[in-house]
This record gives C-alpha cells, sequence and structure tokens, in this order.
C-alpha cells in the first residue's frame, strides 16, 4: 500500500509540472474580406503574439457549409510562414500555368493540408483554398486585403 501511495505521489507531481500558464494575449486583425452584398466576412487573417513566437489565425467562412455561419480555421506559427503563404497564394493569379486545367499544389500549413487550386467563375480567376475540412475562394484582391499588401 506504500509503494502505491508514493507511485500515485510521483505521478501527480510529473502532471503538475507540465502544466504551464500562458500569458494572456489578444488577437490583432492583419486584414479582413467581406461578401461585398451582405457584408458577411469570409476570411480574417489575425496574430497573437507569445513569449516565444507569433501565431497566426486564418479563419474562413467554410463553402461546404452546412450551417449558414460555419468558420473554420487554419492557424500557424510565425511571420516568415505568413509572407510565405501570401507569396504562393499570388503566384497563383500571375502564373498562367497554374490557371490551366485541374493544376493544384498541397502544402502543409500548421498541423493541417492545405490544397490551392484556381478556378474560373463567371470570368474571374479566383483561387481555391481547400482543407480537410473546408474551403474557400477567393480574389487576387481579395488576398491583397486580407495580408493587408496596398
Amino acid at each position: 500500500m506504500k509503494h502505491i501511495t508514493i507511485l500515485l505521489l510521483f505521478i501527480s507531481l510529473g502532471a503538475h509540472g507540465q502544466l504551464v500558464k500562458q500569458e494572456e494575449t489578444k488577437s490583432t486583425i492583419v486584414g479582413q474580406v467581406n461578401y461585398s452584398m451582405t457584408k458577411t466576412p469570409l476570411a480574417i487573417l489575425s496574430f497573437r503574439v507569445f513569449e516565444s513566437d507569433t501565431m497566426y489565425s486564418l479563419t474562413f467562412r467554410n463553402v461546404q457549409y452546412t450551417h449558414i455561419d460555419d468558420y473554420k480555421q487554419l492557424t500557424w506559427m510565425g511571420k516568415q510562414t505568413t509572407d510565405q503563404l501570401y507569396e504562393t497564394m499570388l503566384s497563383f493569379f500571375s502564373d498562367p500555368t497554374k490557371q490551366e486545367g485541374d493544376y493544384s499544389e498541397t502544402y502543409t500549413l500548421g498541423n493541417d493540408r492545405v490544397t490551392l487550386r484556381v478556378v474560373k467563375n463567371l470570368g474571374i480567376y479566383q483561387l481555391l483554398v481547400y482543407t480537410d475540412f473546408g474551403s474557400f475562394v477567393i480574389q487576387s484582391k481579395q488576398l491583397d486585403k486580407l495580408f493587408d499588401i496596398r
């Protein structure tokens, strides 16, 4: 019985040492894109600064929604990754070979798989951003606004 008590004591001490309180930080919006007719958010890019790094979040309205307010979120760490994401997404609008047929590219962003593909809708090129849990489409001008590029 004494051995069980000592074992339980060590287990509880180990579990206590793994819990570290994070400083409460507020989210800062980088950019937001709305649907033109309803002003409903299509996508919001934001970040939160922590002691060790900056976490970015891309919240988007899922076009495959089952509910009218079905929003999904991608998260990743670091400004460099955010800059690479913007450049990669923008390249789909500037490179004609990426606009042909069913061309797509798949990346890992944070812990999620993201596939990018250009679709043409009513003569306008849009980027389809597809994840395992949802997707959205965005135009070139909207992309600049989302990433606060003027």
